[in-house]
């Protein structure tokens, strides 16, 4: 055991006792309950072993072997290897040699107890059996007794994308001998095989009608579990939309309602119920078409019946089915036959509104746990969703009422009251501001409620700010609502709550100077995203012929703790970052005028210039800063705020130089997008590539900036979109900036970083697009035809998964869009010297090659071409997992 305790793994053995010795040894080390530590390095060495040894040549002889060891963990570990190998490896063993070991395998199959290691058995058989085409394997295994443990995996591992085929026709002439052979194996097996036989097989229906496999399932419900899920893939696979399903369907459906369920829902079986009710919601969801077409209450009132179960983990499998069942009414063309169906379904979905009601209150407090009550804010949210599909297909007048009555029965009850109060809240769009039956008497209850339930008060106050048009409609009524939101800004679990309705109030209803007075109050007391909501409240609650009034008051303060914290060498940057989120939410919306709005800017510019030079390295803080000029900038408008952008153009080139951070590239490329025409914007662009370029020079740097890699491109691809010319001309005046971005894409495209990747090819896009749109780009072009090599190179070597690729087709920075407009431009050169040097660093196989290139020669429109290189792709990914 020596040989492990070395940092440097043994090179593996050709001779199969050597290495068979290898393994028992490691396998030891790794099973050893005395090497359990962590950190433990023999095991760590022995484990990288073992995984090496499992893509060896040598490892199918050697497992072979160890089939027939004493140790249980040796045999599992063989097994399991040569499953692994049947699926992706059997280019190392040649045919010959494939019946001996599957005779090997059936040997110990048949002298294997049931358990882990039988099942990898049985998974090494099948995948075998697909590689070697053995379609006659039912017939072979009719008489042994074991064969059960194979026909139950065989159909899914035929299915699997793990298993690699060399041609993929060895599957399909598996699944033909399967499905030719299946109506015996319905007839003589079990409910496990039955379940993988009918999930990964396209079994006729009616072999399913000739089986009877439902009224089996149906007669041992309540024993079996397989047997659930054995008549829940039935159903969910045979849908009643589809003709061929039809004499299927029409059978299952008397058997299927005949199932006692009310008493099963009496009763204390919860699997029982759990399968009754999986059953049912299946039944709903795969048989919609009837519920949409017919008169499909039978099947609706059961749904209902689930969805009522005081065991939300079960009842809550029902919540899919209500979603489905409400967007496809709403989606009938026929709305006439549509809103019939409505009418017809209206007593069901009252139901549901009154279960939801129910499932809404709050726990016991003896259940209320961390994880419990996580659970119940999560049932919440699907709860809500269902009453407001209700409110969708009802209307909301018809779900208020409803609510109303239940919330005018619940006396004292703080549960049923907040119950009643959440379920109102996704009704707000629904409810018109003259409604006065039930509103007026929802308000005047809120003033009686206890003040000191948390979870209540959360409640009330969401519903305050949801109401909030409401309110504006009338104000009678809000006189109360701002002292109570106030008291709950001092409660840590209310305060969010308290601050979001604030906020809300203040978009319909001029509150500015109370809010001001509370804000003041409340400032830095507070959480900060709370007091940003109130600050945002106070900003949209001032009316704009009194906005100027109000600067000074809102604005100073904040300006003077932003001077004071800047110029404090003890403040932290999140102090910093504190008071410019601040003025971020002033700045965006305080409908200030633009002049009085630049002048706060400009008050201030200095203090944000020494802040970003302060913390250069701190990206948060570039983020904010930037941020900031972005909504000063489309707040004060284009035209306005062309005064201050040389300024703001100077301080972007000037933090980038010092800071590398990639928020000052995406201001910039705002600024390419609202000033295009603006003469100095090639001088900034010219700078920031410069500054790029100087700490950018290889992969390994690119690596280490993804997200300066990301807005860089995406910068430049603004400027191509926006304002080419300066850029793509800038070769002809002896700027090398294009060229050197150029270099600059083709290195960034090895990046494996996605949202950097995508940007580079954005930019990319924009180039070649702009090459092919515009027949006097010759500049452009000329480049194209320098690294036009490289960069077809780098596409098909994405494409064959050497190099990352998120982006196949679908359009502008794909892959494909790329390579058809190349070819486009240079058809002569792409399909004679570019493609056919890339395809020479490929070991993909010449007809898959031939595909693509016949797709480039035969010039065919994007949509076909998108399918050549989509076929490429599955096939690269294919035989990549297979060496040659």
């Amino acid at each position: 055991m020596s040989q492990f305790n070395q940092e440097l793994l043994p090179p593996p053995s050709e001779n199969v006792d050597e290495e068979l010795g290898r393994i028992l040894q490691a396998l030891d080390v790794v099973y050893s309950p005395l090497n359990n530590q962590t950190g433990d390095w023999n095991r760590q060495l022995a484990d990288r072993y073992l995984v090496r040894f499992q893509s060896t040549p040598i490892a199918w002889m050697v497992c072979d072997r160890l089939l027939s060891d004493t140790s249980p963990q040796a045999r599992f570990f063989s097994a399991q290897t040569l499953h692994n190998k049947c699926q992706c490896d059997m280019y190392q063993l040649p045919e010959t040699s494939m019946p001996s070991l599957r005779d090997s395998l059936m040997q110990h199959l048949r002298r294997a107890e049931n358990g882990p290691y039988k099942t990898q058995l049985a998974l090494s058989i099948s995948a075998l059996a697909v590689q070697m085409n053995w379609t006659t394997i039912v017939q072979d295994l009719a008489t042994i007794p074991d064969a059960l443990i194979v026909l139950k995996v065989l159909p899914e591992e035929c299915s699997s994308s793990r298993l690699i085929v060399e041609d993929e026709t060895l599957r399909y002439m598996m699944e033909d001998a399967l499905l030719s052979n299946a109506k015996e194996v319905l007839v003589n097996t079990s409910f496990d095989v039955w379940f993988t036989w009918i999930r990964y097989l396209p079994l006729p229906s009616q072999l399913l009608v000739d089986s009877n496999i439902v009224p089996a399932c149906l007669a041992v419900l309540n024993q079996d579990e397989i047997a659930v899920d054995v008549l829940v893939e039935v159903i969910r696979l045979y849908p009643s939309h589809a003709p061929r399903n039809q004499v299927l369907v029409q059978s299952i459906i008397p058997l299927v309602m005949q199932l006692p369920l009310e008493q099963a829902l009496q009763g204390d079986d919860e699997d029982l119920q759990r399968a009754f009710c999986r059953i049912f919601t299946e039944l709903g969801e795969s048989y919609l078409s009837i519920l949409l077409e017919q008169d499909g209450q039978a099947i609706l009132t059961k749904v209902t019946q689930c969805t009522s179960l005081h065991d939300k983990s079960i009842s809550g499998m029902t919540h899919s089915f209500w979603y489905r069942f409400v967007m496809e009414l709403e989606q009938m063309d026929d709305y006439r036959k549509r809103q019939d169906q409505v009418d017809l379904y209206t007593p069901h979905l009252l139901q549901l509104l009154d279960v939801c009601l129910v499932h809404l209150e709050y726990p016991p407090d003896d259940e209320v746990t961390d994880d419990t009550i996580d659970d119940f804010h999560k049932e919440r949210f699907y709860l809500g969703e269902s009453i407001e599909d209700c409110c969708r297909l009802m209307g909301g007048h018809v779900v208020l009422e409803r609510i109303g009555i239940r919330l005018s029965s619940c006396e004292t009850n703080w549960k049923a009251i907040e119950a009643c109060l959440y379920a109102m809240q996704p009704l707000a769009k629904y409810i018109p501001h003259d409604e006065n039956q039930f509103m007026p008497q929802c308000f005047a209850l809120l003033s009686q409620l206890p003040a000191d339930v948390e979870p209540l008060r959360f409640t009330v106050s969401f519903f305050i700010g949801k109401y909030a048009p409401w309110l504006a409609s009338h104000p009678d009524h809000l006189q109360p609502l701002l002292p109570y939101l106030a008291q709950g800004l001092s409660l840590p679990k209310c305060a969010r709550a308290s601050g979001t309705a604030i906020r809300n109030l203040c978009e319909r209803i001029p509150l500015g100077e109370s809010v001001l007075e509370l804000y003041n109050q409340v400032c830095g007391k507070v959480e900060l995203n709370v007091e940003l909501e109130i600050l945002e409240g106070l900003c949209k609650g001032i009316e704009e012929s009194q906005v100027v009034n109000y600067i000074s008051h809102i604005v100073g303060p904040v300006g003077s703790r932003l001077q004071q914290t800047v110029q404090n060498p003890s403040s932290s940057c999140k102090d910093i970052i504190n008071e410019i989120d601040r003025l971020t939410v002033i700045m965006r919306f305080l409908k200030m005028p633009s002049a009085k709005l630049i002048e706060v800017l400009e008050s201030s510019w200095q203090l944000l210039e020494s802040a970003s030079g302060k913390y250069a390295n701190e990206a948060l803080m570039a983020e904010k800063v930037c941020r900031l000029h972005k909504h000063a900038l489309r707040t004060c408008g284009t035209q306005s705020y062309v005064p201050v952008l040389p300024t703001l153009m100077s301080m972007i080139v000037s933090a980038f130089q010092n800071s590398h951070q990639a928020p000052y590239l995406y201001l910039a490329s705002i600024i390419v997008t609202e000033y295009p025409q603006n003469p100095e914007l090639y001088k900034m662009i010219q700078a920031l590539c410069q500054t790029s370029f100087s700490f950018l020079p290889n992969l390994e740097n690119l690596t280490n900036h993804p997200d300066v890699v990301e807005e860089l491109f995406y910068c430049m691809g603004r400027m191509v979109k926006y304002c080419p010319d300066p850029l793509l001309n800038s070769c002809a005046s002896g700027d090398d900036i294009l060229s050197r971005l150029v270099q600059l894409t083709i290195v960034g495209m090895e990046l494996d970083h996605k949202a950097a990747n995508r940007g580079t090819f954005n930019f990319l896009q924009h180039f070649v697009a702009y090459g092919l749109e515009n027949s006097s780009a010759e500049n452009v072009k000329e480049i194209l035809r320098q690294r036009g090599e490289a960069i077809v190179t780098n596409l098909i070597r994405a494409l064959t998964g050497d190099l990352p690729a998120y982006c196949i087709d679908g359009g502008s920075g794909s892959i494909s869009c790329l390579l058809y407009q190349i070819n486009q431009i240079y058809p002569i050169e792409f399909q004679q010297k570019w493609l056919s040097k890339a395809f020479l660093q490929t070991q993909i196989p010449q007809h898959v090659k031939q595909d693509l290139l016949i797709a480039s020669q035969q010039r065919r429109n994007q949509a076909d071409f998108d399918i050549a290189v989509r076929s490429f792709r599955a096939a690269s990914e294919r035989f990549r997992r297979v060496p040659r």
